[in-house]
């Protein structure tokens, strides 16, 4: 049975003016599951979202979610929570906690008394470094199902962990706040201007968040003049485009663009301009200072770099695990979202990827790789099912967010695909 809870504010009037700035929170958590408006035969309730434990173990009857948030209310936030592991407690606190800094609130059961699972009066949050930005095909929904595909040494031994398509980082930063083993990450990407922004947050954060502090009060002053607010978007657009800033402020700019444009997308042109319109969030998380410095902390560990993916061979050593978040085949003419360099990854790139899979797997590295299915799409197309037919190919759920159509959001097959079967020394994991 599940426990309801009642977030109640003592300011409702802040409740109702800071609904898309707790919406942008709920957003930005590792278990908050981007679902479609309906799933099965559950039709989705406008101002309803979910958040779902990342463990390996499924909640209690299978269902989708362990918890929904429902901001429907006009002066409370009703929770429910149908199962709680660990990752849940945290997330959950870590919203709550960020409420709590903002407005005072009492989170109470459904009978009115103290929901004393999570004391969000006295707890200090231990901040877990966490994505910093919206990115398209962000892998927060594989997670369950790569740690299921992680060789036996990565929760054993000390190994090294290479990312040549990093991203927004999902499986980074659960890897380094999972698996303290980890003695080194190397990551990589082709975008110069996410590459420098990771550079730094990881060497000046203070100077960052106060460039970001001042965007984003700057921005949310804007709210209601509509016609202002659009002019300092494409103002601020037309600054990182001429790329004359110096790298902190260029970081922040990329930072804010993200933040403000639509469906957090990164597309350029054949001018490498980034493109993308301003997006439709009243008061959007510009400058989340606690994450930005949680991320810094866990960047001490890791080597960043810019460049071709080939180049990380170079810093495999022994018990080295490599992620491949690749620009994804596109299923169709108009979802085509990888134009996120000059250079467009085609069928060559993805043929020059399997490539360097195969020299991977010969040189005893371990690697998984996630990928569009596209035998989804057209059950005659088995591009990567002869790309990759001598590794071992699974086709999972995801759940995909990106499109202008809501009613073309929902769960798809993606393809995991790992040289799991090429090491018999290594049991999956469970």
């Amino acid at each position: 049975m599940a426990a309801e809870a009642y977030v109640i504010f003592e300011d409702t009037t802040w409740y109702k003016k800071h609904k898309e700035e707790i919406r942008e929170q709920i957003f930005l958590l590792d278990t908050y599951v981007r679902h479609p408006i309906q799933i099965g035969t559950y039709l989705m309730k406008e101002g309803e979202y979910w958040l779902k434990g990342i463990e390996s173990k499924l909640p209690p009857a299978d269902w989708p979610y362990s918890v929904r948030i429902f901001l429907d209310k006009e002066d409370y936030i009703f929770i429910e929570i149908s199962a709680h592991p660990p990752s849940i407690e945290r997330t959950l606190t870590q919203f709550l906690n960020w409420i709590r800094k903002q407005t005072p609130i009492v989170f109470q059961d459904e009978d009115g008394e103290d929901f004393g699972y999570y004391d969000i009066k006295m707890k200090k949050l231990n901040y877990i470094a966490k994505p910093f930005l919206k990115w398209a095909g962000g892998k927060t929904q594989l997670i369950e199902q790569i740690k299921n595909n992680l060789p036996e040494f990565v929760f054993k031994e000390p190994f090294t962990y290479i990312e040549p398509f990093v991203g927004s980082g999902a499986v980074l930063f659960w890897l380094l706040n999972e698996f303290p083993n980890m003695k080194k990450a190397v990551i990589n990407d082709i975008n110069k201007e996410l590459i420098d922004t990771y550079r730094t947050i990881a060497e000046n954060p203070e100077q960052l968040i106060a460039i970001l502090n001042n965007l984003q009060t700057e921005y949310h002053a804007l709210e209601k003049q509509q016609e202002a607010k659009k002019a300092y978007y494409y103002e601020k657009r037309a600054l990182f485009n001429s790329r004359s800033e110096e790298k902190v402020m260029q970081s922040a700019l990329f930072i804010f663009l993200n933040r403000t444009c639509f469906n957090g997308l990164y597309r350029v042109n054949s001018k490498n301009e980034f493109n993308v319109p301003i997006g439709s969030y009243k008061r959007p998380m510009i400058c989340d200072k606690e994450n930005i410095l949680a991320v810094s902390k866990a960047l001490q560990k890791v080597e960043i770099i810019c460049g071709d993916f080939e180049q990380t061979i170079h810093y495999a050593k022994d018990n080295t695990l490599f992620y491949f978040d690749p620009p994804y085949k596109p299923l169709s003419e108009t979802s085509n979202f990888n134009a996120y360099a000059r250079n467009s990854f085609d069928d060559n790139e993805q043929i020059r990827l399997r490539d360097f899979c195969y020299k991977l797997n010969n040189l005893n590295h371990y690697w998984i790789l996630s990928n569009s299915d596209v035998q989804g799409k057209d059950k005659n197309n088995h591009f990567f099912d002869d790309l990759y037919a001598d590794f071992e190919i699974k086709r999972v759920l995801a759940k995909r967010s990106i499109n202008a159509n809501p009613e073309k959001r929902g769960v798809l097959n993606e393809l995991l695909i790992t040289n799991n079967n090429q090491f018999e020394k290594y049991e999956r994991a469970v």
